[in-house]
C-alpha cells in the first residue's frame, strides 16, 4: 500500500515504465565501463582511506589498529566491507559506488518528473549522467556521486512530505542523517529542508499572528501541534537521531574517535588554518576560482554545436528562459498590478513594509558576508528566501509554482558559496551544485518550447509570422513531434558521448610498483606483520596499508638520523649506511634496515 503510494504521489505510471528502464540500461552500461577503466588507471589517495576503513568495519583487518579515519563515509565504507566478506577485492568499492551513481541517475528522472513530462525528465537525468564531471568520479570509490545520490532523494522526500503527504517525513530525515554519514558536506542539505518546510509554513505569517493576537497564535500553535505534520515531522526527528546515535555508538565501537565534529568545525571556518592546510593539495585563497573555471569544469568535450560547447549551449537556454519570463513579466505588467492588487493583507499594520525593509538589509548583508565567510552568506541569503515566501505567500499564486525553483536555487547557491569561500579548491566539490544546474537546464528547454509553441498559436506574434513563410511552415500536428525529435537526438548524443568518455586520470604506474613492492613484503618476510613498516610519502602510506592489511606509519623525516624501521619505502633514491636497498619497482624503492643495526 505505501509502495503504490508512493508511485502516486511520485507522479510515476505506467508509462514511465519504458523510460525508467532505458535510463537504467544506460547507467548500467556507464558503471560498467567506468569500474573497467578505474580498475586499471589505479586507486585514488582517498579511495585507499576508504577501503582501509572498510577492512575494519568487516573484521578483516588483521594488523590494522589505526582507527583516526574511521569516521569518514561510514556508509559507503560499511556496505563495501560487506563485499569483501564475500571475497571481493579493490572492485567493490566500485560496485557499491557504481551503485550508489545509478541511484542517483535515477533520483535526478523522479524529481524531474514530479513537474516535466517524460522525455524532458529522461533528458536531465541523462544530462546529469553525461557531464565529463560526473563521469571522472562516477562509480571510482570516491564519495561525491554517492553523496548526492541520498541528498536528491532526502529532497524527493521532503518535497513529497510538505505537498503531498507529512508521512514521508518518516524517510526524509532518516535519509538526510544517511547523507550526512556518507559525506559531511550533506550537512548543508538540513537549511534546505527548513526552508522547503517555510515555502509552505510561512514562518513570518506566524510572527505577524503573534504580534497582532496572542491568542490566536496559542490558538494556531495548538492546532498545530495536535495536527499530523508536526507528530511525523517530530517521529521523523526522533528515528533521525536515533540512527544518528546508533551509527556514533558503532564507529565508537570500532576504536574512532567521533573526529567528524572536528572536520565540521573546520569547513565551517573554511578551512582558514593557514599553517595545517597550506601543504594540501588544491589550497586556493582565490574565492573566484570556481566561477573562472565554471564553464569548464561543466564541459562536454566531445559535443560542440557549430564550434560551441553544450555546457556553454545549456548556460545560453537558461539566460533565454529567465529573459523570457522578464518579458512576460513586463508585457504582462498589468495583470500583475492586478494580482498584486489583490493580494492578502498582514494583519500587523505596515508589517510588509518592515518585510521589504528587511529584505533589502538581508541583501546588503549577504553581499557584504561573501568576502567574511560562507556560513554567514548562507544564513542571509536563506532568511532573504524566508522572507520572499512571505510575501508571495500573500498573492493568488499557487505556491509549488514557484516553491521548487526557490529550492534548486538555494542548492546551487548554497554549495557555491561553501565551496567558492573555503580555501581547499577541486573541480570534483561542484558536483555537489550539478544536480540544480540539470533541473534549471531542463526547465529552461521546457520554458522555450512552451514560448515556441504558444507563439506558433498566436497570430500576433514574430515566431506565427516567421513560421508562416514557405520555407518554414509546417504542419500544427508535427510541431510537438519536432521538439520531441530533437530532444531524443540531444539524448542519443549525450548517451554516446558517455559510453565513449575517457578520464585524464591516470596512475596506474605508480598502483603497479607499489603492488610489486608490497608483493615482495608479502613474499619475502612472512612475520612482516610484527615488523615496523614506515614511508615518507602519505599516498604510499595509505596504499601499503591497504594492500599488507597492517599499519604502515607516515614520517617524512624516517631518513633523518639512524632509523629504527624495520623496513622502509619510499619513491626517493637513498644512500643510508644503516639501510640496505632490498627491492626496485619503477619509481618504489623498498629498504631495510641492516641487521647489525641496533
Amino acid at each position: 500500500m505505501f509502495v503504490n503510494d508512493l508511485i502516486y504521489d511520485l507522479n510515476l505510471r505506467k508509462e514511465d515504465k519504458i523510460y525508467l528502464t532505458v535510463l537504467l540500461l544506460f547507467s548500467l552500461i556507464v558503471t560498467v565501463i567506468s569500474i573497467n577503466n578505474n580498475m586499471n588507471v589505479g586507486l585514488k589517495s582517498d579511495v585507499l582511506v576508504y577501503l582501509t576503513n572498510a577492512l575494519i568495519y568487516s573484521g578483516l583487518n588483521e594488523n590494522i589498529h589505526n582507527t583516526s579515519t574511521l569516521y569518514l563515509s561510514p556508509v559507503i565504507c560499511f556496505l563495501t566491507g560487506i563485499l569483501f566478506r564475500f571475497g571481493l577485492g579493490k572492485e567493490s568499492i566500485f560496485i557499491v559506488t557504481g551503485i550508489f551513481s545509478i541511484l542517483a541517475n535515477l533520483s535526478i528522472y523522479i524529481l524531474l518528473k514530479y513537474r516535466y513530462n517524460r522525455l524532458l525528465s529522461l533528458f536531465g537525468a541523462v544530462l546529469f549522467g553525461s557531464f565529463n564531471l560526473i563521469l571522472t568520479y562516477w562509480a571510482d570509490g570516491t564519495l561525491d556521486v554517492p553523496v548526492i545520490s541520498v541528498s536528491i532523494w532526502v529532497i524527493i522526500f521532503l518535497i513529497l512530505a510538505v505537498y503531498e503527504n507529512p508521512k514521508y517525513y518518516l524517510l526524509c530525515f532518516p535519509l538526510a542523517v544517511l547523507s550526512i554519514f556518507t559525506r559531511y558536506s550533506a550537512l548543508f542539505m538540513l537549511p534546505l529542508v527548513l526552508l522547503y518546510f517555510l515555502s509552505k509554513n510561512d514562518f513570518f505569517n506566524v510572527v505577524d499572528t503573534f504580534l497582532y493576537d496572542r491568542r490566536e497564535f496559542v490558538q494556531m500553535a495548538l492546532n498545530y501541534i495536535k495536527g499530523k505534520e508536526f507528530r511525523y515531522i517530530l517521529l521523523g526527528i526522533i528515528i533521525g537521531v536515533l540512527l544518528f546515535i546508533l551509527i556514533c555508538v558503532f564507529i565508537s565501537s570500532l576504536g574512532s574517535g567521533l573526529t567528524f565534529f572536528t572536520q565540521i568545525s573546520e569547513s565551517v571556518g573554511g578551512f582558514d588554518n593557514e599553517y595545517k592546510y597550506i601543504r594540501t593539495p588544491g589550497y586556493s585563497e582565490n574565492s573566484a576560482f570556481y566561477i573562472y573555471n565554471f564553464l569548464y569544469m561543466m564541459n562536454f568535450d566531445s559535443i560542440d554545436i557549430f564550434g560551441v560547447n553544450f555546457a556553454q549551449i545549456l548556460m545560453i537556454f537558461i539566460i533565454i528562459a529567465v529573459a523570457i519570463h522578464i518579458i512576460n513579466f513586463m508585457t504582462n505588467y498589468d495583470s500583475v498590478k492586478t494580482i498584486v492588487a489583490h493580494r492578502k493583507k498582514f494583519k500587523v499594520e505596515n508589517f510588509e513594509k518592515y518585510l521589504i525593509i528587511l529584505l533589502i538589509a538581508l541583501g546588503v548583508l549577504f553581499i557584504f558576508s561573501l568576502t567574511v565567510n560562507h556560513l554567514l552568506a548562507n544564513i542571509f541569503m536563506l532568511t532573504a528566501m524566508v522572507v520572499i515566501f512571505s510575501l508571495l505567500e500573500k498573492l493568488p499564486i499557487g505556491k509549488k509554482f514557484y516553491s521548487m525553483n526557490f529550492l534548486c536555487i538555494a542548492w546551487f547557491s548554497v554549495y557555491f558559496i561553501f565551496f567558492s569561500m573555503i580555501n581547499i579548491k577541486s573541480y570534483r566539490y561542484l558536483i555537489s551544485c550539478i544536480p540544480p544546474l540539470v533541473y534549471f537546464s531542463v526547465w529552461a528547454i521546457d520554458c522555450i518550447s512552451q514560448t515556441i509553441l504558444n507563439g506558433l498559436e498566436n497570430q500576433d506574434s514574430f515566431i506565427y509570422r516567421i513560421t508562416r513563410n514557405p520555407t518554414f511552415e509546417f504542419e500544427n500536428k508535427r510541431r510537438h513531434r519536432y521538439l520531441k525529435i530533437i530532444l531524443i537526438l540531444a539524448i542519443a548524443i549525450l548517451m554516446a558521448h558517455a559510453f565513449t568518455f575517457e578520464s585524464d586520470y591516470k596512475f596506474s604506474k605508480i598502483n603497479d610498483s607499489l603492488d610489486e613492492v608490497c608483493y615482495f613484503i608479502k613474499t619475502h618476510d612472512s612475520e612482516y606483520m610484527d615488523k615496523t613498516i614506515t614511508t615518507d610519502n602519505e599516498y604510499c602510506m595509505r596504499y601499503a596499508t591497504w594492500y599488507l592489511h597492517t599499519d604502515v606509519k607516515l614520517n617524512s623525516s624516517v631518513f633523518y638520523g639512524t632509523p629504527t624501521d624495520d623496513y622502509i619505502l619510499t619513491n626517493h633514491f637513498v644512500q643510508h649506511k644503516d639501510l640496505k636497498r632490498i627491492q626496485t619497482s619503477g619509481n618504489v624503492r623498498l629498504y631495510e634496515l641492516k641487521p647489525d643495526v641496533v
